[in-house]
This record gives structure tokens, sequence and C-alpha cells, in this order.
């Protein structure tokens, strides 16, 4: 019994870190389109990339740097130092 528990345990971390790498992953990767976009002055998508990316992780203090630059080119400057 205590052998299915400890194999139960184990698994269930491994899935949980698998998880969180995946979570990652997928913030990087709307962090770098975002930038893209910004770059070419196409803040609208930036915004939609980084909007996915704040509901993953909302403490990213990347994510919202770069939000308030694209709600400052929008002149949506309300929203900008929310």
């Amino acid at each position: 019994m205590k052998n299915i528990t400890w194999l139960i345990l184990i698994l269930y971390s491994f899935l949980s870190c698998a998880g969180q790498a995946e979570k990652q992953k997928e913030i990087e990767s709307a962090k770098k389109l975002a930038e893209a976009y910004i770059a070419q002055e196409d803040y609208t998508s930036a915004l939609s990339e980084l909007l996915k990316a704040e509901q993953i992780s909302p403490d990213d203090s990347q994510i919202h740097n770069y939000l308030g630059i694209v709600y400052m080119a929008k002149e949506r400057l309300e929203l900008a130092v929310k």
C-alpha cells in the first residue's frame, strides 16, 4: 500500500512540473510574439498576445510593462497606469 501511495505522489509531482514548464513556454512565446508586434507597431495583435499571457501569469512584471507600452501607443493612458 505504501508503494502505491509513493508512486501516486511521484507521478503527481512529475505531472505538475511538466504542466508548469509548458505554461512557461506558452508565456515566453506570447511575450516574444508581442515584442515583434510592438516593433511592427501592430499594437492590437500585441495586446491580444499579452492579454493571453496575463491570464496565465497575472503577476509577470514584463507582461505588465509591455501592456503599459501598448496601451500608451493606443492612447489608452487610463489602462496604461492600471
